[in-house]
């Protein structure tokens, strides 16, 4: 079920960001996402996978890095639904829907953040629960993602809160 998520991670482009991934888990880049309008960015996107003993992919802890050019403003709500959008659109073309509480005011490396929690469905199964916080720092946007299917979130919850917690923005 996981692996439908993988297809949406967005190779590292930018220094290694200041996080401190999961103890077992794999360390994965891949290519930084583009915007549902084509527009493409600086930055990186590196993922942390846990898998069983069987290779099956149990939880996914990402980490997005865009960095913020000289002369833009980004705003966290306008990050946050930008982030949301492509998510949603990406599970839109695997023939799966997303429906995302309201976004919550949080921190995250130091700096104000928003953070959304969402349900992943096929047909009327819920496969994924996701939780992406967004944060603007002085030179880069973030975006530090957990997936996991329902019945592993409290499982693995843990390991994505040391990994929240060790992020350090610019």
């Amino acid at each position: 079920m996981l692996i439908a998520l993988l297809l949406m991670l967005p190779s590292a482009a930018a220094a290694a960001p200041a996080i401190t991934w999961p103890q077992g888990w794999e360390l994965h880049d891949s290519p930084v996402p583009t915007s549902n309008s084509g527009r493409t960015f600086e930055g990186s996107n590196q993922w942390a996978s846990k898998t069983d003993n069987q290779g099956q992919l149990l939880a996914v802890v990402s980490l997005t890095v865009l960095e913020i050019k000289q002369g833009e403003k980004p705003t966290l709500e306008s990050e946050t639904a930008s982030l949301v959008s492509t998510m949603n659109a990406s599970y839109a073309a695997k023939g799966m829907t997303s429906s995302c509480k309201a976004p919550q005011d949080t921190m995250l490396g130091g700096f104000p953040a928003r953070q959304v929690q969402c349900t992943v469905l096929k047909g009327n199964t819920d496969i994924l629960e996701q939780l992406l916080i967004v944060a603007i720092g002085r030179h880069t946007a973030q975006g530090l993602g957990y997936t996991v299917s329902p019945a592993n979130f409290e499982t693995y919850e843990p390991d994505f809160v040391a990994a929240r917690d060790s992020l350090r923005i610019d």
